[in-house]
């Protein structure tokens, strides 16, 4: 038996997806949550799309959308160029997407 959702702590990641997708989920939030240790940032939500697609929100508030393709590679460059392009103003960042095959476009908040 599960404990009451009322007595879930904030911290513990949201999963959507597909019926049947839980295990193959669950080893990609382990690999990207890896990945996002030199950022000191978590998934605080992941989803995988009916179409395959992984879109993910981190602790820190920031939107991701990473796409079915060569995701832990994507996310690897993303990593190395965080701190040039986001750095400490991740408070700014509204969405970020990894879907280019050579590159990455963030949307910053309006002012």
């Amino acid at each position: 038996m599960f404990a009451p959702k009322e007595t879930f702590t904030a911290e513990l990641p949201r999963f959507s997806g597909p019926k049947g997708q839980q295990i193959y989920m669950l080893k990609y939030h382990n690999e990207i949550n890896r990945l996002l240790v030199p950022l000191r940032a978590k998934i605080s939500y992941l989803e995988l799309t009916p179409f395959l697609t992984w879109k993910l929100t981190l602790n820190n508030g920031i939107n991701m959308q990473m796409g079915h393709k060569d995701v832990l590679t994507r996310l690897g460059h993303f990593v190395k160029v965080y701190p040039k392009i986001v750095g400490t103003r991740a408070d700014y960042v509204d969405y970020i997407d990894l879907r280019y095959p050579n590159g990455m476009a963030v949307r910053w908040k309006k002012a």
